[in-house]
């Protein structure tokens, strides 16, 4: 049976939205920071090559924390976030015009509209991120002119998930590609669905900048890897083990363990 592909943020806040209105059980999902499918090539390869997706769907969302890095890295100027971070998530966006013109205009604004201009260009960056990363996916799928490929902005306003409860200091990270539904993953995980951000990727080493961002950005200190399959969990402790080494330099002050 054809399937589809989602590729969306890892923001806590879309959890109950993905599994209410994509989670049908004939659905995959792919899950890092702002929804980046540059970072995420070799599953996306991986997804479309076996030959059963039909469709994938890009989704990015509104006050997005990944484009808030961003916009402050280039509109803001600042350069405190590590290497990896700069070149994976900030680089894509270093030649948007838009971006550096925006910095040179909030300076001349007021600080009383200053913050409403912000917001204005922020929801532009957002959409602008669902625009390359689309295009990027429908360069990929030339080769599989089969499946349709279409990207949206999600607003958290809409779907009343601007203020849930919790501060979402739990992460989850996902080592291969996975239907099932975000709350029973939580659930494994012994977290609320609200306060979990989902990391889901095939490949661990494609989510080791999102954890950073999560970490260090978001200041998230429990981590857990979470196996949906029971003949994964021998698999899951050399996961740890690899998720441990490469991030042993920004995850000093995480847990990071597999769920029980």
């Amino acid at each position: 049976m054809a399937k589809r592909l989602v590729i969306s943020c890892m923001d806590r806040r879309l959890n109950r939205y993905l599994d209410e209105n994509y989670n049908d059980g004939n659905t995959l999902f792919l899950r890092n920071a702002g929804a980046n499918a540059h970072c995420m090539l070799q599953s996306i390869s991986d997804a479309v090559s076996s030959g059963s997706i039909d469709s994938i769907v890009v989704l990015g969302h509104t006050d997005c924390g990944a484009m808030k890095v961003v916009f402050d890295a280039i509109v803001n100027r600042n350069s405190s976030y590590c290497n990896d971070i700069k070149s994976k998530i900030v680089g894509l966006f270093e030649d948007y015009a838009y971006l550096k013109l925006a910095g040179e205009r909030l300076k001349l604004i007021d600080q009383e509209k200053r913050q409403k201009a912000e917001l204005g260009a922020r929801r532009r960056l957002e959409r602008r991120n669902v625009e390359l990363q689309t295009s990027f996916i429908r360069e990929l799928a030339k080769s599989y002119p089969h499946v349709k490929v279409e990207g949206a902005l999600v607003d958290l306003k809409r779907i009343n998930a601007l203020n849930l409860k919790g501060d979402g200091r739990h992460a989850v990270i996902l080592c291969r590609e996975c239907g099932s539904r975000f709350d029973q993953m939580c659930s494994m995980a012994h977290t609320d669905p609200s306060e979990t951000y989902v990391l889901e990727s095939r490949s661990l080493a494609e989510t080791i900048t999102d954890l950073q961002l999560a970490v260090e950005v978001l200041n998230i200190s429990d981590v857990r890897l979470v196996a949906t399959n029971p003949s994964s969990t021998e698999e899951l402790a050399i996961d740890l083990e690899f998720v441990k080494k490469l991030s042993s330099g920004f995850a000093k002050h995480a847990d990071i363990a597999i769920a029980r």
